[in-house]
Order: C-alpha cells, then structure tokens, then sequence
C-alpha cells in the first residue's frame, strides 16, 4: 500500500493508533498483526484499551487484537500488557469475551506465575475412594 511505504510502519501506527474513526482503527490493528516491535506493543496499551472497550462496535478488531496479543504472551512484557487489559475488560457483558479474557489470564498466569491476575490456579488433586 502506498501510505505504508511512505510512513516508518511504527511511527504511523502510533499516529493512526489515537484517530477516533473505526475505520481507521481497523486498519491501526491490521498494520500492527503485520508486525510491530514488542517496544511499540507496548506503547499502544491505550488503544488496545479503546479497542476493548466497544462493544459489537468495532467486533473484528477486537477480534483481532485479542488474537494477536494471545499470539504474543510467551513474551513477559506482552503477557503482562495483555494481563493488565483482561483485568480491566474480563468483567465484560459480552460472554465470549469475558470467556476469552478469563482463558488469557489462564495462559498467562501458567506461564508467569508472578504476574498478578485476579485468577489463582489450583492443581489437580487426585482424590481416591472419595465415595
């Protein structure tokens, strides 16, 4: 695409990252799953926000957002982000999201122990002649 060749790709997602048009801001996440450094995923923590936050809005980019992020989590600084975001949204209405954060701090949290999730996993017990 032209606007991309003419643009340092980080640079315009950074500055496409805070447009208000879901137009825009779909086309914001498709450059970022085209690649963006881990510094620059990190710094778009308030758009991913934004994102998150509309509700059957802008549904593909979230979509997106959620996939690319769980693409990302074996990586601390991304587990960490992506853990703050499913804090703040897995208390969604929408229940598939909600099903969807709860399953990323899930991932995450076995990865990470240390990082703080509202989550805590408890290992399986066997448990003999319990009847």
């Amino acid at each position: 695409m032209v606007i991309e060749k003419s643009f340092n790709q980080e640079e315009l997602v950074y500055k496409l990252s805070q447009h208000p048009s879901r137009l825009i801001q779909k086309f914001t996440v498709e450059l970022i799953t085209k690649g963006v450094s881990s510094e620059e995923i990190i710094k778009l923590e308030r758009f991913f926000n934004t994102i998150l936050l509309s509700i059957n809005k802008n549904r593909l980019a979230k979509d997106l957002i959620i996939n690319f992020l769980n693409s990302k989590i074996e990586q601390r600084e991304i587990a960490h982000l992506f853990g703050e975001l499913a804090k703040k949204h897995y208390k969604t209405v929408v229940k598939s999201d909600r099903e969807n954060f709860i399953e990323v701090m899930y991932e995450i949290k076995s990865r990470f122990s240390d990082i703080d999730l509202p989550i805590q996993i408890i290992q399986d017990v066997e448990v003999k002649n319990a009847i």
